[in-house]
């Protein structure tokens, strides 16, 4: 666990995002502040939001880079797409090999990101199976980063039966290595 002081910018679709982002940071790394660039509610797709944002964010946490810590979180669902597809679309609005940048990580939930939050309430889930109305309404996002930043380092709790959280995971320990 870092306590080094950092801003994390959070580009994401809505609440749920934000709050398992900042839940599983401030467990991993309490001095971190944040930005929450998520999009507005009631004004059209979440996604789309993120994809006309992306290429902006990424610039300038790259300008920010000289002066502070900063680092990038894209957060979009995946959908009906898989994983690699919904990584092509972010790269194709900002610019080929974005999503390997040092300071972003990108973060896909195959179907949705309630299928995480089961996960981190040790429910059986895969990730075909769309979680948003069978996850029971108290787990909330917040907490369900916290369980998932306990379980990250973790090698017994590696989950081969969601690819795209051990990609995430696997981004995650990339990109806040250093700090």
């Amino acid at each position: 666990m870092s306590t080094d002081r950092f801003q994390c910018v959070v580009l994401c679709e809505d609440e749920n995002h934000y709050q398992l982002v900042r839940g599983f940071m401030r467990r991993r790394h309490p001095g971190a502040t944040f930005v929450r660039r998520q999009a507005p509610p009631g004004e059209g797709s979440g996604r789309a939001h993120v994809e006309r944002r992306v290429a902006g964010e990424v610039r300038r946490t790259a300008k920010r880079l000289s002066h502070t810590k900063t680092r990038l979180i894209v957060v979009v669902d995946a959908d009906s797409d898989t994983m690699e597809q919904a990584v092509a679309r972010i790269e194709q609005h900002a610019y080929p090999g974005v999503t390997k940048e040092r300071h972003v990580l990108t973060a896909v939930p195959r179907r949705n990101v309630e299928t995480w939050m089961a996960f981190s309430s040790d429910m059986a889930v895969d990730e075909s199976t769309d979680y948003k109305n069978a996850l029971d309404r108290s787990v909330k996002a917040s907490e369900a980063g916290r369980r998932l930043a306990e379980r990250v380092n973790d090698p017994n709790q590696a989950c081969p039966e969601l690819p795209a959280l051990q990609a995430a995971r696997d981004r995650y320990l990339a990109v806040f290595v250093e700090l």
